[in-house]
């Protein structure tokens, strides 16, 4: 899979992250657009249909990544981040969010943890799972898998996902990057330094400059991944988390949340780091979990909720 170190809109160079202007550019005119009156949905259409990559080779925008984009105060400035976005045209596409949120009817659509802030899947499929309410809001909440062949159910309350969630981020203690990740990028650039080396009259030139682009992409992804896991360390701090920001704490710091069973899920957060995961060497038992012991919490099984 392949994953972005950092925001779109942006790129790390010398430790630093600067503001890539061509995805900035696009960005820009989203702000715009949804000022103006474009739906998330229409949004989205227009970006798959010009063939606007949010990742090397990936153009299938939805309504829900193109409402964390324009929900994240990074293009306003934020968290160490340089603008790419006036704070006036931040705070007004905030405002027409809420607007648009308070006057739907029923489920409140993109209004809690559990909905459009991170992807949801199903743990016995991988396959996204989707909220069900009941009728007008009423009944047994749950997630249902989106997968006919699968169709597993988890009941799993707005409630129960937000203490789970915030009771795995308060045991986590966040990993170091290792400086030997291999990329897509990485291997096509040691494929070409050992092709050229077999080469009986290969440019030296050509040889050195290769290896140099090797190098400066394994630092490129070092310092990027340090910076991820500040980041991730400053906002998962208990000082920093409560019930009140969780919302936007998960949408900046996760990428995906995985429904285990009824008590229990995994978070897969930006740096790929999973909090909840089970580890071979473990000894966590089922009565440690369910006592809520966070030193298990943050390395055992998934979070539960007796």
């Amino acid at each position: 899979m392949i994953n972005r170190y950092i925001p779109y809109g942006y790129y790390i160079e010398n430790a630093q992250i600067k503001v890539n202007e061509g995805e900035a550019d696009i960005i820009r005119e989203m702000f715009h657009r949804y000022i103006a009156g474009a739906s998330l949905k229409g949004l989205a259409e227009a970006l798959t249909r010009a063939g606007i990559e949010y990742l090397p080779g990936k153009n299938g925008w939805d309504q829900n990544r193109v409402y964390r984009l324009l929900c994240s105060n990074k293009y306003a400035g934020e968290n160490g981040f340089p603008p790419i976005v006036t704070a006036d045209d931040y705070r007004r596409a905030q405002e027409i969010r809420d607007e648009k949120g308070q006057g739907q009817k029923g489920p409140k659509y993109l209004m809690t943890i559990t909905e459009a802030v991170a992807p949801i899947l199903c743990g016995a499929c991988g396959q996204p799972a989707v909220r069900h309410r009941g009728r007008a809001g009423k009944g047994r909440q749950r997630f249902v898998c989106g997968n006919p062949d699968c169709a597993a159910e988890y009941c799993i309350t707005d409630e129960k996902m937000t203490e789970l969630v915030l009771r795995l981020m308060r045991g986590a203690e966040i990993q170091t990057p290792e400086p030997g990740k291999i990329t897509l990028e990485i291997r096509k650039t040691e494929n070409e330094i050992e092709r050229l080396l077999e080469t009986p009259d290969a440019d030296p030139k050509e040889i050195r400059c290769r290896i140099f682009d090797l190098a400066a992409e394994k630092y490129r992804l070092l310092t990027a991944g340090l910076a991820i896991a500040d980041k991730l360390r400053t906002d998962l701090a208990p000082a920093n988390l409560s019930s009140s920001n969780i919302r936007k704490t998960v949408m900046e710091t996760v990428r995906q949340i995985t429904l285990l069973d009824d008590k229990t899920i995994q978070i897969t957060l930006i740096n790929d780091q999973t909090l909840g995961e089970v580890q071979a060497s473990g000894t966590s038992t089922a009565a440690d979990i369910r006592a809520g012991d966070p030193a298990h919490l943050s390395s055992g099984a998934g979070a539960e909720i007796a």
